[in-house]
């Protein structure tokens, strides 16, 4: 029951106390008997006994890393579209950036689906290709150094 003299938050935590106390209480009454259930299972009719399964524990870890990177990057483009440090065309240049990176890393899971063995080093690829092709032109941006592209800030 509420306390109308406590916070909020203090009804709270007497609640998931008074919950953790009742299942202190009730943990150990019980006459469950727990054993191995072994059953016989049976796989799909006709297939194939030597089917390889891939195995996906590195492609996952490795997964997050790259969606990591692919946020990091699109938060980056946020930024510059807000800032006044780029002009038009180069806010344009970078969301253009920002879609082919999303197009890559697409691509990248095309590709570890196919083969996660490969999710490693396809990452690497891909950050390899996230620098050059994105970090690396908006650096450039931010130092002034255009290569003939428009420098006139908006």
């Amino acid at each position: 029951m509420l306390d109308p003299f406590l916070s909020p938050m203090e009804n709270a935590m007497n609640e998931a106390q008074s919950w953790t106390n009742k299942f202190l209480e009730e943990a150990c009454k019980h006459d469950y008997s727990y054993r191995a259930l072994l059953e016989e299972y049976h796989t799909v009719p006709y297939f194939p006994q030597h089917q390889a399964v891939w195995d996906y524990d590195v492609a996952e870890r490795v997964a997050f890393r790259v969606l990591a990177e692919v946020v990091r990057l699109s938060e980056t483009v946020k930024l510059a579209k807000k800032s006044d440090w780029f002009t038009k065309e180069q806010k344009m240049e970078l969301e253009d950036a920002e879609t082919d990176m999303i197009s890559a890393s697409k691509q990248w899971v095309r590709e570890t689906a196919m083969d996660p063995g490969k999710a490693r080093n396809l990452s690497m690829d891909l950050t390899e290709l996230f620098n050059a092709k994105f970090y690396s032109r908006a650096l450039e941006m931010l130092r002034g150094d255009n290569k003939g592209h428009g420098t006139e800030r908006t």
